[in-house]
């Protein structure tokens, strides 16, 4: 379905794209320069009342490429909680 964002004025197909509401990885992206694959943001509450808000992405070489590091360096910070 082709949707356009009430946020970004972005128009993506919502089949296409990463839907990632776990704060602490679409933060990490944000840090790693991710502003050109946001697409939208999606508060819904009834859902996932731990996660309410949703960010979306672009399906891309630079996601998977974030997603990679984010795997990397994510025992190093849980390791660094306990």
């Amino acid at each position: 379905m082709i949707v356009t964002s009430r946020i970004t004025g972005k128009v993506y197909d919502s089949d296409k794209v990463l839907y990632i509401n776990f704060q602490p990885q679409w933060s990490f992206y944000f840090s790693q320069g991710c502003e050109s694959e946001f697409l939208d943001l999606i508060y819904d509450s009834g859902k996932n009342h731990k996660y309410p808000i949703c960010m979306v992405f672009k399906r891309s070489a630079r996601m998977k490429e974030l997603y990679e590091m984010w795997q990397a360096q994510r025992p190093q910070q849980e390791s660094s909680h306990e």
